[in-house]
């Protein structure tokens, strides 16, 4: 597909999505909480891409990077999710109590007034959320490894970084060679725009992480609404529209069904919280 290709098909999508994604319809698989998951996690994938759309349309194309790699984030952490189940579920929502403890924590330590109330809440919740000793629920590089074919997906993560994060390769964005003079013998030439990007690279990925989100929430949709043209832009890109857990994801997925029972065992052995 060349960029005017991907262009379109990407309008398509989006608004095919926002044209029959509501009112939703789910399969039940053992727990809401994988459908919810997974719905929410395309619909962000779809805002994301929406934005770094109207980035790439404006000729902002390093600006649509963040944007784009969080679309292929979110996109991903779906099809992991829809593959691994509640418990992949419950990992999200505990690295979700990790962080705002640890958020409230660091505002305390920088002298911020903060109740006392909502930190020991924030304790009690992280205290009481469901534990691993997997790390996909807290790191991305270990969802693509649990997924089948996810280490391209990875690399791509990583390469998008390099400019999403204020380093060096920012700095090079706005420098560039011109002759040396003595003035300026380095022959360093500075710029108040960056360098162009590469927009069809751009697109692409975008367009990758809208069909592996909607792949994911298609399995999940009662109506079936995107299922046949997800199967038909699978074969399109070369990708395959029922994913699998790799051989690490599997293992990973078991332990994670151990861990999850004897945490439902330690629930019902404690007293019911009294009510406020």
């Amino acid at each position: 597909m060349d960029e005017a290709e991907i262009r379109a098909t990407l309008g398509e999508l989006i608004e095919t999505w926002h044209a029959t994604a509501v009112p939703v319809q789910m399969n039940l698989r053992t727990h809401v909480l994988i459908g919810l998951t997974v719905y929410g996690l395309t619909a962000h994938t779809y805002t994301t891409v929406e934005g770094a759309l109207t980035l790439h349309d404006s000729g902002q194309h390093i600006a649509a990077t963040p944007l784009a790699r969080q679309a292929l984030e979110c996109a991903t952490t779906a099809a992991w999710v829809e593959l691994a189940g509640y418990p992949a579920a419950l990992a999200l929502l505990q690295d979700q109590a990790r962080s705002r403890h640890n958020a409230v924590a660091e505002f305390v330590k920088a002298g911020v007034d903060v109740d006392p109330e909502l930190s020991e809440q924030l304790a009690t919740d992280l205290a009481a959320a469901f534990t691993t000793n997997t790390s996909a629920g807290q790191k991305f590089n270990q969802r693509c490894a649990e997924v089948e074919r996810g280490a391209p997906l990875y690399a791509a993560y990583r390469a998008m970084s390099a400019t999403c994060h204020a380093g060096a390769s920012v700095v090079d964005l706005y420098a560039h060679k011109i002759e040396p003079t003595p003035d300026n013998w380095l022959g360093l030439g500075l710029a108040t725009r960056p360098k162009v990007g590469e927009a069809d690279r751009t697109l692409g990925m975008l367009l990758i992480s809208l069909v592996a989100a909607t792949s994911a929430w298609s399995r999940l949709d009662a109506n079936h609404t995107h299922r046949t043209r997800m199967k038909e832009l699978n074969r399109l890109l070369g990708t395959t529209y029922e994913k699998k857990l790799s051989d690490s994801g599997f293992l990973h997925s078991q332990e994670r069904r151990r861990e999850l029972k004897k945490w439902e065992k330690t629930l019902r052995a404690q007293p019911p919280r009294p009510s406020r």
